[in-house]
């Protein structure tokens, strides 16, 4: 009966399990998944960056990281953000966990120095910025106004130093 139980909330939406499930309009890898190559996944992110003009936003973080779980809350659960988000971007998780540091795929960005981290690339790939999420923290939580000013300053388009 428990391996039942178990394979049944494995085989349920992320929804279901009390996490935001991915949005395939937002996300091009939506989990944290040791399993995943990132270097094969950022080729398809490139690949739709390209195709709707977006920047990509490398999420790299892993299941056990408490404030990767906060900021995936805050970004499903304000509108605005997501809103914002999905205008621009296209967000690509990247696992670090002690099953699979993705060290030679995370090799080619400055070193990370908490997580979650971003990285802001262009629709090409081309690294443009690396962003700690302290400093987008508000509480336990994260702040919505120093989301939107980080999005407008990496926005496709936007003027960027």
């Amino acid at each position: 009966m428990r391996l039942f139980l178990l394979l049944l909330f494995l085989a349920m939406p992320a929804v279901a399990q009390g996490r935001p499930a991915a949005d395939s309009t937002l996300y091009t890898v939506g989990v944290y998944d040791e399993r995943r190559d990132p270097a094969v996944d950022l080729l398809e992110t490139i690949r739709r960056a390209q195709a709707s003009d977006k920047r990509i936003l490398l999420e790299v973080g892993g299941e056990w990281c408490t404030w990767c779980h906060a900021l995936d809350k805050f970004l499903h659960a304000d509108e605005v953000v997501s809103g914002r988000l999905q205008e621009g971007y296209l967000i690509m998780k990247v696992n670090f966990s002690p099953e699979n540091e993705n060290e030679a795929f995370l090799s080619n960005y400055p070193k990370i120095p908490g997580y979650p981290h971003l990285f802001v690339l262009d629709s090409d790939g081309g690294f443009l910025h690396s962003q700690g999420t302290g400093e987008l923290e508000e509480g336990r939580s994260y702040s919505r106004d120093a989301w939107l000013a980080f999005l407008a300053k990496w926005a496709p388009g936007a003027s960027t130093p």
